[in-house]
């Protein structure tokens, strides 16, 4: 009966860990927390926020996602995106060779002031630039 309870211990514990290692390396925790644990907030129905981007290259292979979707590109330097409460975005930057950075130069009054990086650089690569919470 020891064996078989210890065994059930131990079997636990190991799917504990797996589980937690998953948890904490995924995909879609942006490495701008440090706690790499997104906060989270309740959103309001039609209610959007503006976020003022500004890339230090312009070019319309430049995207820029919300949610995994294209919602924008940088065939100008600045880009304004309207977005809903919780909205994580991010730069595809896969069809440019040269590195580049993106700067959030505005966000609207309504917009959390919490970011974790105000710029990225981006290199032949999709980053996150941060999720944008409503206040």
């Amino acid at each position: 009966m020891k064996k078989i309870f210890l065994v059930l211990i131990v079997l636990i514990f190991t799917v504990s860990i797996i589980y937690l290692n998953r948890l904490v390396t995924s995909p879609v925790l942006s490495e701008n927390y440090e706690s790499g644990i997104l906060p989270v907030s309740t959103p309001n129905a039609g209610e959007t926020m503006q976020i003022t981007l500004e890339s230090t290259v312009t070019d319309s292979n430049i995207k820029v996602m919300a949610n995994g979707n294209v919602i924008a590109d940088f065939e100008e330097p600045e880009v304004v995106l309207n977005l809903t409460d919780n909205s994580l975005i991010e730069i595809d930057g896969t069809n440019e060779k040269k590195q580049f950075d993106v700067l959030i130069k505005g966000v609207s009054s309504n917009a959390d002031q919490y970011f974790g990086n105000s710029k990225i650089t981006v290199q032949g690569n999709i980053v996150i630039l941060d999720r944008f919470l409503l206040q």
